[in-house]
């Protein structure tokens, strides 16, 4: 027969041992459940502290971490493989530790060979948040002191610019010239001098054949765009666009 406590909470054996004496001790009644039943109950109304739906449960948002980590380092082992393979093509040297942040790759490429560099440049954008730009630069062989400096004008390039203080913006007398770009420099007349018809007709061309959302900007130094960071999951694009400014470079400075 089994046996159980006896629950008087006023009976001192129950609650302390004391030499010679044994807890009381009664039958225990045939309708009262074991624990084993219990357990059982409990496991099917779901209660109990095993539910397998609740470790389920516990461990979704750890397994999706880890699977959106897994994924973010095979998206990062794909670009890199990107860039190496560009900066191969192009002679360049590849940086493999750039750590999406800085020089991924330079060197002088193109048939003038032209300093040229790709990197990435973080800036914040909220209180947190830093956004990744991918920039290509491509350096003048002889650089100029006017300071020049041409950039896309207009509500996609410049945004909303309302009660901002008036900027410079030469007018050359090439109404799709200067409805496209603002223009700014230490000399007008130097500048108007430097645009001639055939550097406008170069620098409209590569405009044309560039996104609208690839900001181009030519100043003193050299030419430089940039372009959205995931531009480095599309190898030949990204190829094209260094060349084409290789190509705009000796344009501009009239190699042949």
């Amino acid at each position: 027969m089994a046996y159980k406590i006896h629950p008087d909470p006023g009976c001192q054996p129950c609650l302390f041992r004391i030499p010679g004496k044994w807890p009381k001790m009664v039958p225990r009644s045939p309708q009262s459940p074991s624990a084993l039943q219990v357990l059982k109950r409990e496991s099917r109304s779901g209660t109990a502290t095993g539910d397998p739906m609740v470790d389920v449960c516990c461990l979704l948002p750890i397994g999706l971490f880890f699977f959106i980590l897994l994924m973010q380092r095979r998206y990062r082992a794909k670009v890199n493989t990107n860039f190496e393979i560009i900066a191969g093509q192009l002679g360049m040297g590849f940086n493999p530790g750039h750590g999406f942040n800085g020089t991924v790759m330079s060197g002088e490429a193109g048939r003038f060979r032209h300093r040229c560099k790709l990197y990435f440049e973080r800036r914040r954008s909220g209180r947190k948040r830093r956004s990744a730009t991918l920039v290509a630069r491509v350096g003048f062989l002889k650089p100029r002191s006017i300071g020049l400096e041409i950039t896309p004008q207009g509500f996609l390039a410049e945004g909303i610019t309302i009660g901002s203080p008036s900027r410079q913006d030469i007018q050359i007398g090439h109404q799709e010239f200067d409805s496209g770009f603002r223009i700014r420099g230490f000399d007008e007349f130097r500048v108007k001098e430097f645009l001639d018809p055939e550097r406008i007709r170069a620098i409209l061309a590569f405009k044309k054949s560039t996104h609208w959302f690839n900001r181009m900007t030519i100043d003193d130094e050299g030419v430089t765009v940039r372009l959205p960071s995931t531009n480095g999951e599309n190898p030949d694009y990204l190829k094209d666009i260094i060349s084409q400014m290789l190509e705009l470079a000796s344009r501009i400075e009239k190699l042949r």
